[in-house]
C-alpha cells in the first residue's frame, strides 16, 4: 500500500510540480532527487531533515516505527525484570540518538539528525519514551495485570484533550513542549488504551460497531493518503469542502482497503507468513467484566 500511494505521488509530482505542496522537490538537482527516492523506497527518510516530508510527507513516522521494530528484540533478551531493561532501553535509545545528533551536527548531509529539534520531533531515539510505555501497557495486559480503578477511558480523554491545547501554547521546540509530547501525552494515550481494552464504555460501544471497525483497519491507507497528492487532487478537482474531501478520502482509503490491502494480507497469512492477530493475549477479544 506505502508502494502503491509513493508510486502515485511520484509520478504525479514528476509530471505537475504544483502538486509538490511541501516543495521539496522543485530545487532539487537529480541527484538529490535520487536520494529522496531512495530514503523514500527504504524507509530511510526519517534520519533526515531536509528530506523528511520528501514524497509522502507523513511518511517519516514510518522510519521511528521501522526503528522500534528493528530494536524492541533487544529488550526481551535477558531475565531481568521488564521494567528495568525497558528503562535501559530508552536510556540507551536517546543516548543512541544524541551520538548521532553529535555526528550529523558536524557532518551536514541532507539534513542526517541536524539538531536536537529533529531528534526529539521527528526520530524513534528522541521519542523512544513512548513505545516503551505502550510496550509496557501490552506487556501488562499479556500478563493479565487487572486495573481495578474504572476510569482509565475517562482520564485518558480529559488528559488528551488537555494536553493538546497546551502543546498550541508550547510549541515541540521548546523543552516543555517535548516534555508534553514525548513524555506526559503518551501517558494520557496508554490510559485511554487501558480503557478501551478493560472498561465497557460508550465509547468503546462506538469503536466496536461494523463502521468504526471498518474505518479502524482501513486508517492506515487513509494515513497514507490524507495528506499529499491524493487529497489535493480530490481538493483541486472535486471540493475544496473538508467535510467533502474528508469523506471521499475515507470512502477511497476503504476501496484502497478492500481492494489491495486486505487481499496481500489473506495471501500472506494463507502462505503462513502472518500469525493470527486475534489469537493473540496481549489483547483480549472479551475482557471480564469490572
Amino acid at each position: 500500500m506505502y508502494a502503491i500511494a509513493l508510486g502515485i505521488t511520484l509520478v504525479v509530482v514528476g509530471l505537475r510540480i504544483d502538486y509538490d505542496f511541501i516543495k521539496q522537490h522543485i530545487f532539487f538537482p537529480p541527484i538529490n532527487k535520487f536520494a529522496s527516492i531512495f530514503l523514500n523506497l527504504t524507509l530511510l527518510k526519517g534520519f533526515f531533515s531536509n528530506l523528511k516530508f520528501a514524497g509522502i510527507a507523513q511518511s517519516w513516522s514510518l522510519t521511528a516505527e521501522e526503528c522500534f521494530y528493528f530494536t524492541v528484540p533487544f529488550v526481551l533478551v535477558g531475565n531481568s525484570r521488564l521494567l528495568r531493561r525497558t528503562m535501559l532501553y530508552v536510556a540507551a535509545s536517546l543516548a543512541i540518538g544524541l551520538f548521532l545528533t553529535g555526528i550529523g551536527a558536524s557532518i551536514n548531509y541532507y539534513g542526517f539528525f541536524a539538531n536536537l529539534d529533529f531528534l526529539f520531533s521527528y526520530t524513534f531515539f528522541g521519542r523512544c519514551l513512548e513505545f516503551a510505555l505502550g510496550m509496557l501497557l501490552a506487556y501488562s495486559l499479556n500478563a493479565k495485570q487487572r486495573f481495578y480503578f474504572k476510569h482509565f477511558t475517562l482520564i485518558g480523554v480529559i488528559g488528551i484533550f488537555i494536553l493538546l491545547i497546551a502543546l498550541t501554547f508550547y510549541h515541540k521546540k521548546t523543552w516543555q513542549g517535548v516534555v508534553l509530547n514525548n513524555c506526559i501525552l503518551p501517558i494520557a494515550i496508554c490510559s485511554l488504551f487501558l480503557g478501551l481494552i478493560q472498561e465497557h464504555t460508550y465509547l468503546r460501544k462506538i469503536l466496536e460497531t461494523k463502521l468504526f471497525n471498518l474505518l479502524g483497519k482501513s486508517s492506515y491507507t487513509f494515513y497514507l493518503i490524507h495528506m499529499g497528492v491524493i487529497q489535493l487532487l480530490i481538493a483541486r478537482h472535486i471540493s475544496q469542502n473538508k467535510w467533502v474531501y474528508f469523506l471521499l478520502l475515507n470512502a477511497l482509503a476503504i476501496l484502497l482497503y478492500k481492494l489491495v490491502e486486505e487481499p496481500c494480507h489473506k495471501a500472506l497469512k494463507k502462505l503462513g507468513r502472518l500469525p493470527d492477530v486475534s489469537a493473540s493475549p496481549a489483547i483480549p477479544a472479551h475482557p471480564t467484566e469490572q
